[in-house]
C-alpha cells in the first residue's frame, strides 16, 4: 500500500501545483490588463495632444529647448566675465 499512498500524494502535490499555477495566471491576466488599460490611456492622450498642438508641437519644443540652452550659455557667460572683471 505505501505506492498507493506515494501517488494520492502525488495528486495531492500535483493540485496543489495547478491551482498555484491558475492563481498566478489569474494575477498576470490582471497585470496585462491593467497595462493594455495603461497604454490606451496613453494613446488617448497622445492623440488629444496631437488633436490641441497639431503638427507645432515638435518645432516648438525645439524652439524652447534652444532658447533655454542659449539663455544658460549666455548667463554663464556674462558670470564668467563678471569674475574676470
Amino acid at each position: 500500500m505505501p505506492l498507493a499512498r506515494e501517488a494520492k500524494e502525488a495528486i495531492h502535490r500535483l493540485n496543489q501545483v495547478s491551482q498555484g499555477v491558475e492563481t498566478s495566471n489569474a494575477k498576470l491576466q490582471d497585470a496585462l490588463g491593467a497595462l493594455q488599460h495603461a497604454g490606451h490611456n496613453i494613446q488617448m492622450t497622445t492623440e488629444a495632444v496631437r488633436a490641441v498642438f497639431g503638427s507645432r508641437l515638435i518645432p516648438m519644443a525645439g524652439v524652447v529647448a534652444g532658447v533655454r540652452a542659449g539663455v544658460k550659455l549666455l548667463w554663464k557667460t556674462v558670470r564668467e566675465r563678471r569674475k574676470v572683471s
